[in-house]
């Protein structure tokens, strides 16, 4: 298993099945001391990107949870999962968001700077379209995560919003980074400049926090589909 955190954290919050008759109805949550005999932490994962995140590897062998450990009631872990997901999936699409602006200003700059053929870059059409489309999708992603986080401050119901939310802005984070680096040509993937780890940090958020594809499932389901 790999946990975030993994080569320093000192408490393990451990997702297990208690009663696999009931499959998901019978998922619990434990708070695992990762000193405990039986638990092995490995070494700081290689990744693409996220550099400043540590991900290690994780082994339980024959680890004892005393009944203390359980995080509130048995049965209920796939519930307080789906809870905190929802908020998390909305700071994920914010920090998405975060992203693909900081792409887009370092795009835009350049644009403007970058001359050839006596005017700057960002007077041709197949440049100046790039940027348009960005700040078009930057700005609806940044409506619609206002929105959710307005919501969720209103103690709503976000399962839908905020799946929709991490499902935009994170694949609208990736088509940024991708456009930016493009307007910069052979700089944009040398490490002069900042839009090669931009383009390297979007990947993951398609993945980790709910994939894609389990988003759409998501927003699927809460359609009644």
């Amino acid at each position: 298993m790999f946990v975030s955190n993994g080569p320093y954290c000192d408490l393990i919050t451990l997702v297990a099945s208690t009663d696999r008759e009931k499959r998901h109805k019978g998922i619990s949550l434990f708070l695992v001391d990762s000193h405990a005999r039986g638990v092995s932490r490995g070494a700081n994962l290689p990744r693409l990107g996220i550099m400043g995140a540590e991900t290690g590897s994780l082994t339980l062998d024959d680890v004892f949870v005393p009944d203390n450990a359980l995080l509130g009631e048995a049965g209920k872990g796939f519930y307080y999962l789906m809870e905190a997901l929802s908020m998390t999936r909305v700071a994920l699409a914010a920090a998405c968001l975060g992203l693909a602006q900081a792409a887009f200003d370092q795009a835009l700059g350049y644009a403007k700077s970058r001359t050839q053929f006596g005017q700057p870059i960002g007077k041709f059409q197949g440049v100046s379209f790039k940027l348009a489309d960005m700040a078009l999708e930057i700005e609806l992603a940044r409506v619609f995560i206002q929105k959710v986080a307005w919501m969720a401050d209103q103690k709503e119901k976000i399962a839908k919003e905020a799946a929709m939310a991490k499902l935009f802005a994170s694949e609208m984070a990736t088509r940024v980074a991708h456009r930016a680096l493009q307007i910069h040509g052979g700089y944009g993937f040398s490490k002069e400049y900042p839009l090669e780890r931009f383009y390297r940090d979007a990947r993951i958020f398609e993945i980790f926090q709910g994939t894609s594809e389990i988003n759409r499932v998501v927003i699927a389901g809460q359609l009644g589909l």
